[in-house]
């Protein structure tokens, strides 16, 4: 297998209690050559919401589209991807 892109998600400074893990895949339910890829950014505390203001950087190479946003934690996203590289914010 062959990297074609990559994605990077660079955490704040201080630790968050729970950190962005957990990823899935699966192909686009009735688009063919498309994939949807599903994580989460994880929570700056326990048990309380995490300020908009604190955020985890989300970067990509590779993509026919470039990629780079700043996203809120305790979210889950969607990226969807097809053959090509082409790529759609959700």
């Amino acid at each position: 297998m062959t990297a074609v892109a990559s994605l990077r998600m660079s955490d704040p400074s201080s630790p968050w209690d729970h950190a962005t893990v957990g990823m899935a895949s699966r192909p686009t339910p009735g688009v063919a050559g498309s994939y949807d890829l599903i994580f989460k950014v994880g929570s700056e505390f326990d048990n309380v919401a995490t300020p908009a203001s604190d955020t985890v950087s989300l970067s990509g190479t590779g993509f026919t589209t470039a990629l780079s946003a700043n996203l809120q934690g305790d979210s889950l996203y969607m990226i969807r991807i097809d053959t090509n590289g082409k790529m759609s914010h959700l």
